[in-house]
């Protein structure tokens, strides 16, 4: 009799773990354990009024965010076409003004945060107390040293031009390498990442990456020439936008390609990482599509990609070259879970990796900026 209660038991017991195996995974003790994390997708900051409000959170105005680069707690973004960068304090979601609207809009000059005007500047990166700011159509890199109020923040030419100034700087496009002022020139920057003493930059109009040694101030061609598509040393992209570093390891948006790419520091080689054609299928390698990506993160072993053209984030497995999309899908506006969300990204928008668990992004044409947690 005790025989066949055991045998009875031990059959009670296996039929539950086979249940409990089909339905949710289990733990030792036979509790249900958490459910498999996802991204939820929610509004940072940003009301999707136009207009210039600082403010907490979604009660500040944020008109058409491209970008954004995080130093501590605090993320700057870049509004490219009313040239202001806003700071946000992560901890307390208070938005506030660090260069103003210049009612000139476009041009080039100099001086604080109530002066100084842009021409349709598109990449940031941060780094301490100064940002970089690729000042697309003036085909500079400017420098801004962040003060408490806009007429306490500074901004100056770091790079480009060539010698030129004035009105003459609007022009002063070309590919010349050399000293940073005086020399360089490049064609439509946009994207722009740091890694200790460099600042390299996503030369776009030049098809190039280019490279600022922040201690000797000389600018250098990393890779590219001529529009096209080839990996190697002699590599070719088409209309870089992003970048961003890890280590010894530079990605690259190759936006007119469609492909990620990335680009071995050491040697210059440059490789294929993902993409092939346009579309939006998930895959390995060049079995996975983008649509006109535009900007990259990297945290950890995983690259985020804004592939823009589509309204999604995706994922790139750094080790296995796995594509994956974790958010988006038809153009909106929507928080949600994974797919759920929606995005109105057209052209432009940027993605700042906190974590592994934690991204924000500029979300363009719904004036916000959006809030990612892996949980």
């Amino acid at each position: 009799m005790a025989c066949n209660l055991r045998k009875t038991s031990q059959l009670f017991s296996f039929s539950l773990l086979l249940l409990c195996t089909a339905f949710y995974s289990c733990d030792p003790d036979g509790g249900k354990a958490a459910p498999p994390k996802v991204w939820h997708v929610s509004t940072f900051a940003g009301s999707g009024r136009t207009g210039d409000v600082d403010g907490t959170g979604t009660a500040a105005s944020i008109v058409r965010p491209v970008r954004m680069a995080q130093s501590g707690d605090t993320l700057y973004i870049l509004k490219a076409r009313e040239t202001v960068i806003k700071a946000i304090s992560l901890s307390t979601k208070q938005v506030r003004t660090l260069v103003a609207e210049n009612s000139a809009r476009t041009g080039h000059r100099n001086g604080n945060g109530n002066q100084a005007i842009f021409a349709n500047p598109i990449g940031i990166a941060a780094k301490g107390i100064k940002l970089y700011i690729a000042d697309t159509s003036n085909h500079r890199i400017r420098e801004v040293t962040i003060g408490a109020t806009p007429a306490a923040t500074t901004v100056r030419d770091f790079a480009g031009g060539g010698g030129t100034t004035g009105a003459a700087a609007m022009a002063a496009s070309g590919t010349a390498n050399g000293a940073r002022l005086t020399a360089a020139r490049f064609n439509n920057p946009e994207g722009i990442a740091i890694s200790g003493d460099m600042l390299y930059v996503a030369d776009t109009g030049n098809h190039r990456i280019r490279a600022v040694n922040l201690t000797s101030g000389i600018v250098s061609t990393i890779a590219g020439s001529t529009s096209g598509h080839q990996d190697g040393t002699s590599a070719r992209f088409n209309v870089p936008t992003g970048i961003a570093v890890s280590g010894n390891t530079l990605y690259v948006v190759d936006k007119g390609n469609h492909r990620i790419r990335a680009i071995d520091l050491a040697s210059k080689t440059v490789s294929t990482l993902a993409g092939s054609m346009a579309g939006t299928a998930d895959g390995i390698g060049a079995a996975a599509q983008f649509s006109k990506p535009y900007d990259v993160a990297v945290s950890g072993n995983t690259l985020y990609v804004v592939d823009a053209a589509s309204h999604r984030i995706r994922a790139v497995n750094l080790t296995s070259g796995e594509v994956s999309t974790i958010a988006g899908s038809t153009q909106g506006y929507k928080d949600g879970i994974g797919t759920a969300a929606q995005f109105s990204f057209e052209y432009f928008g940027g993605v700042v990796a906190d974590s592994d668990i934690r991204l924000f992004v500029t979300d363009y044409l719904n004036h916000r900026i959006r809030l990612f947690e892996y949980k």
